[in-house]
């Protein structure tokens, strides 16, 4: 018969759909998980290094959507961390989250009888009335329905570049294990300039690197402090068809350009709540024309820094060892100085001892099998799957899956605003009604 339910990934939107799940009735041995590492640490939160850092107060940090201060009042119990607090309030750190998550899922029922097997699910296929996955170390499941929850998966260097496999080549920089191998009279170039390079540069910072650390950053902008910004109702959108009609409703709610006043986020803010629903009414095309025009826009506004990253960005631009170059990353290569020379955008090169690829996720390898196999549908040509607004994969010819799931940042083209953990909890408490509803019926 097999596995009533099979999630794949071990990242937190593994562990949400867990939580909700079992929340919504379904016993923890009905579940399976597969997915390396332990269970809601992931990507995001499965850091090693303590200078990894949430980029937004706790009450916003939520595993259950409608309790703000669920986690909040965790950390008050069980974490000691005075270098946390800020005027704005805590910011606690990731590997901190990720033992919340931990203390959450082993308070389920019966949460030993869950099945999680650390390997890697490879690929997904159907066969009559079941599906089967194929693991990296050559094993089969059998599985009723199946969750894809892998979150984001790790970056490639950009364009396509070839990077061998060095330590000073830092491609995947999440877990933060490579800040004690950087020379610290070294010069550092990070690849990117968004939240994964304020993280990277308050770890420098908190471990004395003296050397310049360049950042290449296309727009030449680091991400903007978080403010101290409260939840207001959440502002009605309009109804919007079209890519021009999307922008002047938010234009109509912000008013002005003022985005790093407190004003304009709580604004911000209280439009983001109905963003998603918004979103949806657009064809696809209109869609991706925002993503391109307006992407870098939209996460520089969105994704706010901790007061802590900003902090160290200060300091390093008052010393002079911060340069921030308007460029993006065109070549690597090595050269006779035991460095690495970075050719960029600019007809500019770089020579650097240490590269950190900060670029953000690649391509979900499992999401782009399920597509050749016809099983997914997709939106884009990188790939965006087609899924439902109950969380159902939707096959090419437009009809929705009833056994197989989807929920996580890879879902962000079909149904919108899906990043931070509020977001995918939401997601994961609508998957566990739509399983339970399937069931019922």
């Amino acid at each position: 018969m097999g596995t009533p339910i099979v999630i794949v990934g071990s990242g937190f939107a593994a562990a949400a759909a867990v939580v909700h799940l079992v929340d919504h009735g379904i016993p923890c041995k009905a579940l399976t998980v597969v997915g390396p590492g332990a269970l809601g640490a992931g990507q995001a939160y499965g850091c090693v290094s303590p200078f990894f850092r949430l980029n937004v107060r706790p009450d916003i940090q939520r595993l259950w959507p409608e309790q703000p201060d669920h986690f909040p009042d965790w950390a008050r119990r069980h974490i000691n961390d005075p270098q946390a607090q800020t005027p704005l309030g805590p910011f606690y750190r990731r590997s901190d989250f990720a033992r919340y998550i931990t203390d959450e899922l082993q308070r389920l029922p019966n949460y030993d009888a869950l099945n999680h097997l650390s390997h890697v699910v490879i690929d997904i296929r159907r066969e009559q009335n079941r599906w089967i996955l194929t693991t990296d170390k050559g094993s089969e499941i059998t599985a009723s329905r199946v969750v894809i929850a892998t979150g984001n998966p790790s970056p490639q260097w950009p364009g396509g570049i070839d990077a061998p496999t060095e330590p000073s080549l830092v491609r995947v920089p999440w877990r933060g294990d490579w800040i004690h191998e950087v020379d610290r009279q070294s010069p550092v170039c990070l690849v990117g300039s968004g939240l994964t390079a304020m993280d990277a540069l308050y770890a420098l910072h908190e471990t004395d690197h003296q050397g310049p650390v360049y950042v290449l950053s296309p727009y030449g902008l680091l991400p903007p402090v978080q403010l101290d910004w409260k939840s207001s109702p959440a502002i009605e959108w309009p109804s919007v068809h079209n890519a021009r009609s999307f922008v002047k409703a938010m234009r109509g709610t912000l008013k002005n350009d003022e985005w790093l006043d407190q004003e304009w986020q709580e604004r911000f803010e209280a439009l983001r709540v109905g963003l998603s629903a918004a979103w949806q009414q657009l064809p696809v095309h209109e869609r991706l024309k925002l993503m391109h025009r307006l992407g870098w826009l939209w996460s520089l506004q969105r994704f706010r820094a901790s007061p802590h990253t900003v902090q160290a960005v200060h300091r390093m631009r008052e010393r002079g060892q911060l340069n921030i170059i308007r460029a993006s990353m065109l070549g690597l290569s090595a050269s006779r100085s035991k460095q690495w020379l970075v050719s960029l955008s600019d007809d500019e090169s770089i020579a650097c001892r240490t590269v950190i690829n900060c670029t953000g996720a690649g391509r979900d390898p499992l999401i782009d099998k399920l597509a050749s196999h016809q099983i997914i549908g997709t939106l884009s040509a990188g790939g965006a799957p087609s899924v439902n607004a109950q969380q159902q994969l939707v096959s090419p010819d437009d009809v929705a899956h009833q056994d197989l799931f989807l929920i996580g940042a890879s879902s962000t083209l079909a149904l919108g605003d899906v990043v931070g953990s509020t977001s995918i909890a939401r997601q994961a408490v609508q998957l566990a009604k739509t399983v339970c509803s399937i069931r019922a019926g």
